[in-house]
Parts: C-alpha cells; sequence; structure tokens
C-alpha cells in the first residue's frame, strides 16, 4: 500500500519538517509531484530521494539513466503513457517495464496490462526522469522545470524520437495511426479448406483435417433470453463439453451473459472466416457469410498481432466497416475481441459487443477466465475424440463426416458422438500456463484438480507466474469469513497455497490490486505460511482502506505474533500511527490494539489529543490492551508502567 512520502523523509531524518512544508507548498503552486519539487528546492539528494520513493510506493526504483528504446513505441499507446506518466523502458517475453511517478495510478496500469495483453511491471522514478523518457521516446518539449532538473544533472536533452520499426511502412502494434490499428500480416504453410475451424485446429494440433470435420456437430441454437449461468456453472458446461462445437456453443452462451451479441471467427493462412454467432436475428448465417483477409479489419488484425484480448472502441476503417456490415451489427460503442490459442497459434477469435451500452471491463472478469480455458478444452475434446475414433471401427467414423459445417444439413439430427474409450487422459500440459487453464476448469474435488495442482507445486516460479497471471480463478466459496481455509475456496488459490513460499512475492504483488477482494484472498493466502517476507507486506495490508482486506491481513499477523522476525511489524505500525494522516492513524491504532502491542501505549495514549477518527480508534486499542474502559491517559499510562515494571522484575 502506497505511503506518504513526507512523512517518511521526516521521520528518517532526510528533511525536516520545515523543508518538507516548502516542498509541499512549492508543489501546490507548481502541480507536479512533491519529489520535483523537492529537488528544485535542493531539498534532498537524487539518490537518496529515490530510495524513499522506492519506500513510500513500494516499488522497486528505476534506473536512474533510463534509454529510451524505440522498438517501444510499437507496443505502447503515447496518449496512454503522456496522461498516466507511464514510460516504458524495457520489453523482454511477455513482460514490460515503465517508470512511473509516486504516487502511482494502480487502476490505470491495471487497464492498460489488460488491453496490451502484457504484464506490466512498474519501477518508480522521479517525475523529471519519467517526462524526460516520455519525451525522447514520443516527441514534443520537456516542460521547462523538467528542463532545467535535467541541466543541473547534467542529462543530455531529449532528443526528436528516432524511427522505430513501425517508420515508413506499416504500423507495428499499438503504434499511433489515424484509428490505432496496426497492420499485421501473418503466414501459415496449410492450404486453407472448406471448413475454416477444422483448417485452424488441425494446423495447431498437426492433425488429420478429416478427423476434425468430423466433430463439426452442430450444436442446438443458443437462445438471448436464456437463464443466466453462474461462473462454476459455465465451467461445469465446458468441462462436459464431448466436442469442438459445443465448446464454442458454451463460449458464445456465456458470453452472452456479458454482451448482447457474440461471434466466433475462424483464424486460417490468410482469413479470418465467421464460424458461429448468437444475440440478434439470422446471427449464425451472417456470421458465416463474413470472409475477411487476415490484415483487413483492423479491430482484428490489433489482436492477431500481439495474441492478446482487445477491449474498446472500434476504429473506423473500412475493414472494420466490412467486418460490422458483414456481420449485421451496427456500429458498437465498446467490443471485446479475445483471442483462442491452441499450442501457441491463435485458432479463432471471439467477437462480443453491447451495441450502444457501455461496457464496464471489472465486469469482465469471469468472462475472460472462461475464454481463456476455451484453447484446452478444444484440445481436450478433439484429442479424446481422436482417441474414440481410433478404438471404434471404420464403418462408425465415417457417418458424420459429411457435416462439413455446423448446421449445413438443415433438420438434420447429429449423430450421437462416440463413446470416450475407458481410459483416455489428456496430454501432459505443455507448460504452467496450460496447467493452470486446465485447472480452473476441473471439477472441485476431482483427481484431475489433484493431479495438476501438484503438478504446480513442483514447478516453482514458473508455476507461481502463471496463477498470479490468472487470480484468483474460480472462487467456489465466497465471503469474508476467515473460518474456511483460503485453499478450500478455489483452485488456483490451492494451488498456491501449496507452493509454499516460492508464491510469496507472487501474493505479496497482489495485495497493490485496485479490487479489494483480490487483496483480501491475497492476504488470506499469505497467511497460510510464515514467510517472514510477507511480513511488512501484510502490515501495509493491515492499514487498507477495505475493512476485509484489513481484517484478512491482521488475521494472517495475529498468526505469526510469536514469530521472532515480527517486531518490525509493530515498528512500522506505530510509525503510521505517529506519522500518518488521519484515517491512516485510525486504522494503525486498531491494528496495534489488534495485535496485542501493549509497548504502544504510549504513543497511543498521545494518540489521544487528536482528533476524530484517531481519538476514538487510539481509546478503543487502549480498552483492548489493559481491560480497562475509561481509565483515562493517566490510568492507561499506570497500567502500562505497573505492567513494565513486573515484566523488569520477572513477572508476567
Amino acid at each position: 500500500m502506497p505511503l506518504d512520502l513526507a512523512a517518511l523523509l521526516v521521520e528518517a531524518g532526510a528533511a525536516s519538517a520545515a523543508d518538507v512544508q516548502r516542498a509541499l507548498e512549492r508543489q501546490r503552486q507548481a502541480g507536479g509531484a512533491l519529489d520535483t519539487a523537492l529537488l528544485e528546492l535542493g531539498l534532498v539528494e537524487e539518490g537518496e530521494l529515490v530510495r524513499f520513493l522506492a519506500r513510500a510506493s513500494g516499488l522497486p526504483p528505476a534506473p536512474l539513466e533510463l534509454a529510451a528504446d524505440p522498438a517501444l513505441r510499437a507496443v505502447f499507446p503515447a496518449r496512454v503513457a503522456e496522461r498516466h506518466g507511464l514510460a516504458p523502458f524495457h520489453l523482454r517475453g511477455g513482460e514490460l517495464a515503465v517508470a512511473v511517478t509516486h504516487p502511482l495510478d494502480l487502476p490505470a496500469l491495471e487497464e492498460l496490462s489488460f488491453m496490451l495483453s502484457l504484464k506490466v511491471v512498474p519501477h518508480v522514478a522521479p517525475e523529471w526522469r519519467v517526462r524526460r523518457l516520455l519525451a525522447q521516446l514520443f516527441g514534443g518539449e520537456l516542460a521547462g522545470r523538467f528542463a532545467a532538473l535535467a541541466s543541473r544533472k547534467g542529462a543530455r536533452p531529449a532528443p526528436a524520437p528516432a524511427p522505430g520499426p513501425a517508420a515508413g511502412g506499416e504500423a507495428g502494434p499499438g503504434a499511433e495511426s489515424p484509428d490505432d490499428e496496426p497492420a499485421i500480416t501473418f503466414t501459415f504453410g496449410l492450404a486453407e479448406p472448406e471448413e475454416p475451424l477444422a483448417a485452424a485446429l488441425a494446423h495447431a494440433l498437426e492433425s488429420d483435417l478429416e478427423a476434425l470435420l468430423g466433430d463439426a456437430t452442430p450444436p442446438a441454437p443458443t437462445s438471448g433470453t436464456a437463464p443466466r449461468w453462474s461462473r462454476d456453472e459455465a465451467f461445469a458446461a465446458l468441462e462436459a463439453a464431448t466436442g469442438r462445437d459445443e465448446v464454442v456453443a458454451v463460449a458464445l452462451r456465456y458470453t452472452l451473459d456479458f454482451f448482447e451479441a457474440a461471434a466466433l471467427l475462424a483464424v486460417t493462412r490468410a482469413r479470418v472466416v465467421g464460424h458461429d454467432a448468437v444475440g440478434w436475428p439470422d446471427a449464425r448465417e451472417r456470421c458465416r457469410a463474413v470472409r475477411l483477409d487476415r490484415d483487413e479489419a483492423g479491430l482484428l488484425r490489433a489482436v492477431l498481432g500481439t495474441s492478446g484480448p482487445y477491449l474498446g472502441p472500434v476504429g473506423r476503417d473500412p475493414g472494420n466497416e466490412k467486418l460490422l456490415a458483414g456481420l449485421g451489427r451496427a456500429w458498437p460503442r465498446t467490443a471485446l475481441v479475445y483471442p483462442v490459442s491452441l499450442r501457441e497459434r491463435t485458432v479463432c477469435l471471439l467477437y462480443a459487443d453491447n451495441g450502444e451500452a457501455p461496457v464496464s471491463p471489472s465486469r469482465l472478469g469471469d468472462l475472460l477466465l472462461l475464454l481463456g480455458a476455451v484453447g484446452a478444452a478444444l484440445e481436450r475434446v478433439l484429442v479424446r475424440g481422436k482417441q474414440a475414433r481410433a478404438a471404434a471401427p471404420a464403418g462408425e467414423v465415417s457417418a458424420g463426416w459429411a457435416v462439413r459445417e455446423p448446421g449445413r444439413a438443415a433438420g438434420e439430427a447429429p449423430g450421437a458422438p462416440a463413446p470416450l474409450p475407458a481410459a483416455a487422459p489428456l496430454p501432459p500440459p505443455r507448460d504452467a500456463a496450460e496447467a493452470v487453464a486446465r485447472l480452473g476448469a476441473a471439477p472441485r474435488g476431482s483427481p484431475a484438480r489433484a493431479e495438476l495442482i501438484a503438478r504446480l507445486a513442483q514447478q516453482g516460479p514458473e508455476a507461481a507466474a502463471a496463477l498470479r497471471a490468472a487470480f484468483p480463478g474460480p472462487v467456489e466459496v465466497a465471503g469474508r469469513g476467515a473460518e474456511i481455509p483460503v485453499e478450500e475456496r478455489g483452485p488456483l488459490l490451492a494451488a498456491l497455497v501449496a507452493l509454499g513460499p516460492v508464491a510469496t512475492p507472487y501474493v505479496i504483488d497482489l495485495l497493490r490490486e485496485a479490487d479489494p477482494a483480490r487483496r483480501r484472498l491475497a492476504a488470506l493466502l499469505l497467511g497460510r505460511g510464515a514467510d517472514p517476507a510477507a511480513f511488512l507486506p501484510l502490515a501495509d495490508a493491515a492499514l487498507d482502506v477495505d475493512r476485509g482486506a484489513r481484517d484478512a491481513a491482521l488475521g494472517a499477523l495475529a498468526q505469526q505474533r510469536t514469530h521472532p522476525e515480527f517486531r518490525p511489524v509493530l515498528e512500522r505500525l506505530r510509525r503510521s500511527l505517529v506519522a500518518g494522516e488521519g484515517d491512516r492513524r485510525a486504522r494503525a491504532a486498531r491494528a496495534l490494539g489488534a495485535l496485542g502491542d501493549e509497548e504502544a501505549i504510549p504513543l497511543l495514549v498521545q494518540a489521544l489529543d487528536a482528533a476524530e477518527p484517531v481519538h476514538g480508534a487510539a481509546e478503543a486499542a487502549l480498552e483492548a490492551l489493559t481491560g480497562a474502559s475509561g481509565a483515562g491517559a493517566e490510568g492507561w499510562l499506570g497500567w502500562w508502567r505497573e505492567r513494565r515494571g513486573r515484566r523488569r522484575e520477572g513477572g508476567p
């Protein structure tokens, strides 16, 4: 949880209270971050200030000399960077490191991570260095006060941005263009067949195309007025699916609980072709008439380029117009495009829109979780179907092969799926991410769930990172009470507990999430171990603005009260009682009382002179610590002196 930079500086003696007051006044006059005012007034040396920024934000510091990488302009929107003060400086694999100012705009960072389909890792830096890096990356002049600081530090002026990989040609992913849509093309080595989804799946699985066509049994039409599914019901339906198009039908059906229209588009060698749709008149027929080049519609092009989901407005380009006209959809306010991958290949795209109604990203967590499991479900049913066909007599396999598209023979009843063999296990997950996706879909109490948890427990940091990315997964037992062990609340939570201390840094990261329910679960997870690395983050979480998260953190800390490394927790809470702001001081008082810190009694007595809510919280904590109600300052101090004297003499 972010701390007060000014209070930290005064408490550590790095700046006097008078100096900090001057800097705060300068900040009020000129705007910007407090660190800029401190440097302008020469009150704190920059290296020392960076250390305090890291402590206050709970983030690692960015390198002081940040080098601009022009390639990052292709993956990071300039408008977002400028608006939120986020400067990218390193991309490796699926992690994008960004320099940020303190305090961090965490909701903006989480939304950006979702939009880019990257893990965005923040590193704190002085404001002037963040702004200078932004100027180097995207162009524009550095504001006068930041340029003055750069000159004082001997830094080179921000040069004009060099041409990146998107210059002079098609825009790279995320590059700025009139409609913010990159132009990306892919080439696969498979000739396009009659049934596009089967071709895409065959390519990903390196399977026999004709065998996959045999799985194309038409699902029952999905009604837009069907009762809403819970997340568990949706995952149960996905787990129960026995054929390719049953998996598709589940995905489309659940999407209608969040959007008014949904369509699935197959991705082949050079085209994106409609497969099925629900939610509006003639949806399936309109969808199957859609046939676009892969790079024709900017909305789809961007998702294929990043292999990550997109949620936002639809850019006005001819390809997008062709897509929407083909589907028979009016121009929506917001659209979702989600790539379904199978063995690291995007085999289809799920498109959804809500017409003119807005869409809240915070409501889509359950849907995105299920869509993330669709690829593994497709692989499961196709592999099992292939095994079943191999075990069946040859004559039984060919009956359904002529159905080359779902619903092609109108009114024809689909053939019964081939029976599964007695033992047709899935192949082992290729990596931790696939194991996590399967775990989220595994039924409660099933052997498959236990096996996947055991497998992940052996995969160490790779498993912890995959579980962090999909956190919290299906939550099967809700509520704030601590009486239900956290590992019994959901499969991904059980896997994180099984990982033990390996998962600690990944779970600590979740304590900074914007969603209080996620912070609450993270605190409960940290409470299941006795890892000292979690103690101070839990101390900060004990001051959370959300009561549920506070209670979970305090419960976790209370279990470690006798641990030899627990003392710094109480010292941090005492500092917050003395140097924090009003509400934070009150929460610190309550935490000290709940943790039984008798040594804090003199500080709590001093806090009685403060206004509410600090006074009331301090009084309640004193009553809890001493068992004396309404004793007053002298009475509580007398109790503390007597208690301390007995302990010095060896008494209780």
